[in-house]
């Protein structure tokens, strides 16, 4: 598996997600605090990845089983439960949308074709950042991101993570 996929970006946040287990909706009036909530939850129990990018972009992201040899900037890990053979990268725009309406399922058009298939099960998975904000000039559509899946044979418990803030935010 070696796939590209582009995803804007205009708050600063991407992820990827199990759309069959995240709990999406929170209330018509949610402040910021009530998806950070939610998503460091989430994330807790697998369901989803979620991270600041420093900068709004139109990402190019990577989505294979094996690292490539670029040096990255930084990276996490975490794991993910795939239940319904796939991960849609997401952006937080999908998710405050899904937050503010209880009608509004995930995936959403805006997202929809951004997945890669997979057996069902539990993946480690290690997010790369591939370019240091401070020092490069970002190019719209460039290579931001790389994130390597590994199906897990190991056992797990829940949480899955341990997460208790949001990766990389700056709020």
């Amino acid at each position: 598996m070696n796939e590209l996929f582009q995803i804007s970006d205009d708050a600063s946040f991407l992820g990827l997600i199990n759309t069959d287990l995240y709990e999406s909706f929170i209330h018509e009036d949610w402040e910021f605090e009530d998806i950070e909530v939610r998503v460091i939850r989430e994330c807790q129990k697998g369901h989803l990845l979620f991270w600041g990018t420093s900068v709004p972009n139109l990402w190019t992201v990577r989505i294979c089983n094996q690292a490539s040899t670029q040096k990255a900037f930084q990276s996490f890990e975490g794991k993910i439960n795939v239940t319904n053979s796939k991960l849609h990268l997401i952006n937080y725009e999908s998710i405050t949308l899904a937050a503010h309406f209880e009608d509004e399922k995930l995936p959403n058009s805006d997202i929809e074709a951004l997945y890669v298939p997979l057996e069902n099960g539990v993946y480690t998975v290690h997010v790369r950042q591939l370019f240091d904000p401070e020092k490069e000039v970002l190019e719209e559509e460039s290579l931001g991101f790389e994130i390597v899946l590994q199906k897990s044979s190991a056992p797990y418990s829940f949480p899955l993570n341990s997460f208790e803030e949001l990766v990389w935010s700056n709020y």
